[in-house]
């Protein structure tokens, strides 16, 4: 990454002031991975003439990407600051091709023969978003060291991102810190990706420290690409430990959609069962990696813990017709052994097996599609053991345990403790009204709809709590909304909202 900085001279002495000449200096910053390390560059190769953003007084301009606060640069000894306004830094950062683990994170360098690290003193850190960036912050360049005083910014209440035609961005979401900078980055399934053959699919990943913006330039995220046609990679995602688990159900290599689990960048499992669909679903966590494959032998479907069985024998096998697989997640200790259990639901039978020592069923109502999705929401009702949440969207309801929410929820999750009690909160998407449930367990409830409408009812298709981002004591929603149309036809949307 290089930068273009344009420091003033000094000023003459005595009552004369001259005007601020800008010299300039080329400095690259290198990703040393605990800081950065700066150094002068006589005769740069850039891609294109640098832009030069003058008003008044010298101000640098980043050749490729910076945030909206000081940078610090030296000449000859002397420090001085340069500034570049937000709306600068928005039109670069849509022009530059970005290195996504540089992003907004704010250096300053030394400008010396020699090259320094270059970093923030502890307990700085790189800045998350526009509600901490107000306040003086010192960064260090090798043994020198400088104040900044960075600028409060308007609060960002809402963030999207926006897919593009027909590629349903949102379809599945995920969030963590995959790059370890401490913010939360996050995962996005777009199954209908047509890069590199029609419905490819993809993952995206946005940098967790650009989730403060209002808008999301699409040059600022990566997308690990399908491979065939009709792959549909991030049908389903998760993330754990910094890795990202991600399904490809139309992947053909072994078998006609036999479907694929892909453990990015590091391994991968191919289904061999014709019409199975593996990847429908998977679940991430510390005990293992899950995945369903809900149309295995005929529909019968089957669920499979990877680390055991890859995908070549099923770790339970389905009746005729169940689906089993079509959800899979990791619930908790459900019965007091000490031991974290795993359900997957088989809506076709509305039927749930929960997987430990033993395998239990759960039978919902007839017809139901009980078992369309499940998760372990922790301990909600306050009885000492984790609980389990299932969908039943043919009737409307989902349940945990012997009680019935009358909410018609695609989509369960838990939802983090919100209110202090100790107990978590539950999550339910319901997209055919476009709204999005958060069930406290004293019995009130919270609901979002789409804050800005967009004609597809799939606001609430999948929906995660992903901890507090801004700072305020309260856990922010991550929501998908694969068939929104405000990007064109199916193009898709993820929605971040702020808590109250």
């Amino acid at each position: 990454m290089i930068w273009l900085l344009a420091c003033p001279e000094p000023q003459p002495a005595g009552d004369s002031v001259a005007p601020l000449v800008p010299e300039t200096v080329w400095v690259e910053f290198d990703d040393v991975g605990d800081g950065f390390e700066a150094r002068c560059v006589s005769d740069p190769e850039v891609d294109a003439e640098p832009e030069w953003l003058i008003d008044g007084e010298p101000r640098e301009l980043a050749r490729d990407i910076d945030c909206d606060t000081a940078v610090a640069c030296s000449l000859e000894g002397r420090l001085s600051e340069a500034y570049r306004p937000r709306e600068q830094f928005d039109r670069v950062l849509r022009m530059q091709p970005v290195d996504d683990a540089l992003l907004c994170v704010v250096a300053c360098g030394v400008l010396a023969d020699e090259s320094v690290d270059v970093g923030w003193d502890e307990g700085a850190g790189p800045l998350l978003w526009p509600q901490r960036q107000g306040g003086e912050r010192t960064c260090r360049a090798g043994d020198s060291s400088l104040i900044v005083d960075t600028p409060e910014l308007d609060a960002v209440e809402t963030v999207v991102l926006d897919g593009q035609v027909g590629e349903e961005l949102g379809f599945s979401i995920a969030a963590g810190d995959l790059d370890l900078d401490g913010a939360v980055d996050i995962v996005v399934g777009v199954p209908k990706a047509d890069a590199p053959t029609t419905y490819a699919g993809a993952v995206l990943v946005l940098p967790g420290a650009l989730l403060g913006r209002p808008e999301i330039p699409e040059v600022a995220t990566t997308r690990t690409l399908g491979l065939g046609t009709a792959d549909y990679l991030g049908w389903s995602v998760e993330v754990h430990d910094g890795q990202v688990l991600a399904g490809a159900p139309g992947d053909s290599r072994l078998a006609h959609r036999g479907g694929s689990v892909q453990l990015l960048g590091e391994d991968e499992w191919v289904g061999d069962h014709v019409l199975g669909w593996a990847g429908t679903d998977v679940a991430f966590g510390a005990a293992g990696m899950l995945a369903g494959a809900y149309g295995a032998d005929d529909d019968a479907g089957a669920s499979y813990l990877i680390e055991q069985v890859g995908l070549d024998e099923p770790s339970l096998a389905g009746d005729p017709d169940s689906l089993l697989g079509l959800s899979v997640s990791w619930v908790g200790d459900l019965d007091g052994d000490g031991l974290d259990e795993w359900a997957t639901g088989a809506p076709g039978a509305a039927r749930v097996a929960v997987v430990g020592d033993e395998v239990t069923w759960i039978d919902g109502p007839a017809d139901s599609y009980f078992g369309w999705d499940v998760a372990g929401v922790g301990d909600h009702d306050g009885d000492g053991l984790d609980d389990l949440l299932v969908a039943a969207p043919l009737t409307d309801q989902a349940f945990l345990g012997e009680v019935a929410y009358t909410i018609d929820a695609r989509t369960v999750a838990p939802g983090g403790d919100t209110d202090g009690d100790g107990r978590p909160e539950l999550l339910l998407g319901e997209p055919g009204t476009g709204t999005v449930w958060r069930l406290h367990s004293d019995g009130t409830e919270e609901s979002w709809t789409a804050p800005d409408p967009t004609g597809s009812g799939s606001f609430g298709w999948a929906v995660r709590a992903i901890g507090d981002l801004d700072g305020d004591g309260t856990t922010e929603l991550l929501v998908g909304d694969p068939f929104s149309d405000v990007g064109g036809e199916d193009a898709g949307r993820v929605w971040i909202l702020l808590g109250d």
